[in-house]
């Protein structure tokens, strides 16, 4: 265990409101939640309330399966990249990944009320998938762009921000 002094709670805030980074990595951590509180909250109790089988729904908890396995392309994603314009490969990315899910949430909602649950489950997984893809990359944007001092309380505020989309989204 490190012999540093730990920063309190008060000291830890005033930090993270203070620099312009954290926050933008926090309010990115949380755009990453919003389409995983999609997929874990929102479409089970739609589901529910359609009236589709509980075993079925129980099923769509392995829609969240990108997100256990996302360590099979994340090297993939840090290595090769698109450049677009001035944005870089890491904000190039983030672009293509919102984007990807702009279009998969699109897709769910407009197939919602008349396709099969299988067409569902699909783009439940796609919604996964991007939502996963986009967290990569936003972990490698914070360590990019994140002085040392201040990758620690990163840290700590990203969980914090995909459990608040999370329960958001639930709402």
């Amino acid at each position: 265990m490190a012999e540093g002094k730990r920063v309190g709670t008060i000291a830890s805030l005033k930090a993270a409101l203070s620099s312009r980074r954290i926050g933008a990595v926090t309010l990115q951590s949380f755009s990453s939640g919003l389409p995983l509180g999609l997929v874990w909250i929102a479409l089970p109790a739609f589901l529910t309330y359609r009236g589709v089988d509980i075993r079925t729904v129980g099923l769509f908890s392995l829609s969240q399966s990108p997100w256990s396995f996302k360590f099979l392309w994340s090297p993939l994603m840090d290595r090769f990249g698109p450049r677009i314009g001035r944005l870089g490969r890491r904000r190039s990315w983030i672009l293509i990944c919102q984007l990807f899910l702009m279009l998969s949430i699109l897709g769910l909602a407009g197939f919602s009320q008349t396709a099969d649950v299988g067409v569902i489950a699909i783009l439940a997984l796609l919604i996964a998938f991007g939502s996963a893809s986009q967290d990569i990359v936003i972990d490698a944007y914070a360590v990019e762009v994140l002085e040392r001092s201040e990758q620690g309380l990163a840290v700590g505020h990203e969980p914090e921000g995909l459990a608040d989309a999370d329960v958001g989204e639930g709402v």
